[in-house]
C-alpha cells in the first residue's frame, strides 16, 4: 500500500507539471463550408399546384432562429422541357409555415402529367449562380389485384392487422422504384389518413415517411411481383371487426431513382441522429448540381382494393 501511495503522488505533479490535466480540453476546429443554395421540388405526375422552396445551407455552429431566415426569395426558379423549352416558371410566396417555409408556388388547371418526358429544373440568385437538375417522369405503375383483408393476423408489432394483396406488374429492361401507401376511408367518422403499414418481404424497405414502403425491381424486373402489406390501426369496433363500409386504398408511385436514394438516405440518417452521439453521421443524398437538395418526379395511381 506504501509503494502504490509513493507512485499516485509521485504521478500528481507530473500529470498536472504543464496545466490541469482533468481540465484539458481538446480544441477542435468547426468544418469549413461554402455557402450555397438549396431547392427542393417535389412533383406528382397529378398535381395541379407546384410548391417549391429555395434557401441557403447554413455552417455546424451557426444560428438560426427561424428558419424562413434562411429563403432565397429572388431566386428564379425554371422548369425547362428536354428541348431547353421553358415549362412554367414559379411565383414567390410568403411561407404560411414555419416547419416546411416553401417560398415558391406554381398553379395550373389540369394535372402536370407528362410521363415519360424529362425536365431540367434551373434556380438561378444574384449571389449563387445557376443550380440544376435533371429528372424524367416515370410512367404510371401497373397493379393488378389490389385485395383488402380484414383478418390479417395478428403480431406484437402491429396488433391486429389487415392484409392488403396485389401485385407489381414491372416494366422489363429498366430500373423500376415504387413508393407505396395505404389511404382509408371511414365514412362514419368523417375522416380519412394513410395507415400505418409494415411487410415482412425482405425486398421492401421502410421509407423516412413513417406511413410509407420502398421496393425496387432489383430482382423482379419485367415481372409480375407480388406483395403483401399488414395494415394497422383500422380496427374501431374493438372486437377485431371492421366497419362493412370502410374503403382501403392502394396508393402506389413509381418514382425516380435519385427519389429512392435520397428517401433511403434520409431515412438512414433520422435512424443514425436517433442512436445518439456514438454513431457515425449519414450524408444525406442529393442531385442539384451546384447547389444541394433534391428535385424529384414522380407518377401516382390510387385504386380501391376489394374485400376478400
Amino acid at each position: 500500500m506504501k509503494h502504490f501511495i509513493r507512485i499516485f503522488l509521485v504521478l500528481i505533479p507530473a500529470l498536472t507539471s504543464c496545466e490541469d490535466f482533468f481540465r484539458t480540453a481538446v480544441k477542435v476546429d468547426p468544418p469549413s463550408y461554402v455557402r450555397g443554395m438549396v431547392v427542393n421540388l417535389y412533383i406528382n405526375d397529378s398535381d395541379t399546384t407546384l410548391w417549391a422552396m429555395v434557401s441557403r445551407n447554413t455552417g455546424s455552429l451557426e444560428t438560426v432562429k427561424d428558419r424562413q431566415d434562411l429563403l432565397l426569395p429572388d431566386a428564379v426558379v425554371t422548369l425547362l422541357d428536354e428541348k431547353g423549352d421553358v415549362v412554367l416558371v414559379m411565383d414567390t410566396v410568403t411561407p404560411a409555415d414555419s416547419e416546411v417555409p416553401v417560398n415558391f408556388v406554381y398553379h395550373q388547371d389540369t394535372a402536370f402529367g407528362s410521363n415519360g418526358h424529362r425536365f431540367i429544373l434551373q434556380v438561378t440568385h444574384p449571389d449563387y449562380g445557376m443550380a440544376t437538375a435533371v429528372q424524367t417522369m416515370p410512367h404510371k405503375p401497373e397493379v393488378t389485384h389490389p385485395l383488402f383483408n380484414p383478418e390479417g393476423g395478428y403480431d406484437d408489432y402491429n396488433g391486429y392487422y389487415g392484409l392488403l394483396s396485389f401485385d407489381i406488374k414491372d416494366p422489363s429492361g429498366e430500373e423500376n422504384y415504387y413508393l407505396i401507401r395505404v389511404f382509408v376511408i371511414v365514412p362514419e367518422l368523417g375522416y380519412a389518413y394513410f395507415a400505418g403499414i409494415t411487410s415482412d418481404d425482405p425486398l421492401v424497405e421502410v421509407s423516412y415517411d413513417w406511413d410509407a414502403l420502398l421496393i425496387k425491381d432489383r430482382t423482379f424486373d419485367g415481372e409480375n411481383y407480388p406483395v403483401k402489406l399488414k395494415v394497422s390501426g383500422i380496427n374501431y369496433e374493438g372486437d377485431g371487426g371492421i366497419p362493412d363500409n370502410i374503403r382501403v386504398y392502394l396508393d402506389i408511385s413509381a418514382v425516380t431513382k435519385d427519389y429512392y436514394l435520397y428517401d433511403r438516405s434520409l431515412e438512414k440518417a433520422m435512424e443514425a441522429s436517433d442512436l445518439g452521439f456514438f454513431v457515425e453521421p449519414v450524408q444525406v443524398y442529393d442531385n442539384v448540381q451546384n447547389g444541394f437538395g433534391i428535385f424529384t418526379l414522380s407518377a401516382r395511381r390510387k385504386i380501391l382494393a376489394g374485400r376478400e
